[in-house]
């Protein structure tokens, strides 16, 4: 009775396990999830005060690079890295370069840093605004 009784519960939890990895959240460190293939990119800004203190700033995410995106939105999972930057970070410019003039998006950001940090922002963009 007891082999009996633990094959449903197995099968139950087969499914579960089935039904949540195919809608779990996509993960922004291997670009794995997304709707399309995706690489991760990343920018750096470093700077030298005349004293010799070295700031930066950096951000990643999981691009869809050469790829037709559709729907009314494109999700980015944004990585901000601020590294002896003391302050706060008021925005986020997404920009699409194309020829001719290029489209951008300003996403307001409030992110407050005493000295070095590391947040992650989920952002949706509207294609709309950058096509």
């Amino acid at each position: 009775m007891v082999k009996k009784a633990l094959i449903p519960v197995l099968l139950i939890a087969g499914l579960l396990f089935l039904v949540s990895s195919a809608f779990s959240a996509p993960n922004p460190l291997d670009c794995s999830g997304y709707p399309e293939p995706r690489v991760f990119l990343e920018s750096q800004s470093w700077h030298q005060e005349p004293d010799g203190k070295i700031f930066s700033v950096q951000l990643a995410t999981c691009f869809p690079l050469l790829q037709t995106i559709s729907g009314p939105t494109v999700h980015f999972d944004v990585r901000g890295r601020l590294t002896g930057n003391p302050g706060i970070v008021k925005g986020l410019r997404v920009q699409i370069f194309k020829n001719g003039a290029d489209p951008t998006l300003l996403v307001p950001l409030n992110w407050s840093c005493t000295t070095d940090c590391e947040q992650w922002f989920s952002i949706d963009v509207p294609l709309s605004k950058l096509l």
